[in-house]
């Protein structure tokens, strides 16, 4: 898969739909009741299978151990949500949706909010141009900061700012795009020989406030990259564990099924 698809697939919007929610974080508090589950003695008993349930020793001892593999996968799981409910952002966990979000900042939207928001994306932008991505995808953006922020930071810009403007502050690359890094820059240090430019884009900023929101929540979404693969692969390992007894009990039950036809058969 290639890298861009894996970060749009592991962005933290996507995980909430597995990890948050009452039930997923349950998980968090299941593996210590299977623990007490499994290892009280009157319950034995009726969690124990027949023995030799199968010829094959291999399903039989898969099927022996389905509560075991059960409970790793819980525990798996559980570690997934635990490190989702730490580490994803409260622009994403804190609303049931994107839309939630952006109805919630424009409810309580002010001229300094907005810019308090731009600052706050531009900060993190420009502390991550700072360190080495962990992931870059072919285009040479980086996982949290991919195509989508800058062709979303162009437009606000080129709405903010006219051709003729960038042009006289040498603000254009040679292929004719804002140079985003160099504005954002600018705008975040408040350089002194280009008071116009930034003064002139923060008073345009509040006129542009779904934009400066949006910004702000893909940010958000797309941060931390390490830890957002750290979850996928905890819940992704954890479910095809706890798949496991499901697929194991369901070729037993077909298994049956196709021994007692044959039973049938024999003796008519």
């Amino acid at each position: 898969m290639r890298t861009t698809g894996f970060n749009e697939l592991t962005k933290w919007s996507n995980l909430a739909r597995l990890a948050s929610g009452n039930l997923p974080k349950l998980t968090i508090v299941a593996p210590f009741v299977a623990f007490i589950i499994l290892h009280n003695e009157p319950l034995q008993p009726v969690l124990e299978l027949s023995d030799n349930r199968h010829s094959n020793p291999v399903i039989d001892y898969l099927a022996l151990a389905r509560f075991d593999i059960f409970y790793l996968g819980l525990i798996i799981i559980g570690l997934g949500v635990g490190l989702f409910s730490l580490f994803s952002p409260k622009q994403v966990t804190g609303y049931r949706s994107y839309d939630a979000f952006l109805e919630a900042k424009l409810r309580s939207q002010s001229p300094n909010s907005v810019i308090g928001s731009l600052r706050l994306s531009l900060e993190k932008f420009l502390a991550a141009s700072r360190e080495e991505p962990a992931l870059v995808d072919p285009h040479g953006h980086k996982a949290s900061f991919p195509r989508r922020f800058n062709e979303s930071m162009a437009a606000l810009l080129e709405n903010a700012l006219s051709r003729e403007e960038l042009s006289e502050h040498q603000l254009l690359k040679d292929n004719d795009e804002p140079a985003i890094d160099r504005i954002l820059q600018i705008m975040h240090h408040r350089e002194p020989s280009q008071r116009s430019i930034w003064k002139h884009l923060f008073a345009a900023m509040p006129q542009n406030a779904v934009d400066i929101y949006r910004i702000e929540y893909l940010v958000a979404d797309y941060s931390r990259p390490a830890m957002r693969l750290s979850v996928f692969c905890f819940l992704g390992i954890g479910i095809c564990v706890m798949l496991v007894p499901t697929i194991i009990t369901t070729f037993l039950v077909i298994d049956d099924l196709t021994n007692a036809g044959a039973v049938a058969v024999s003796t008519q």
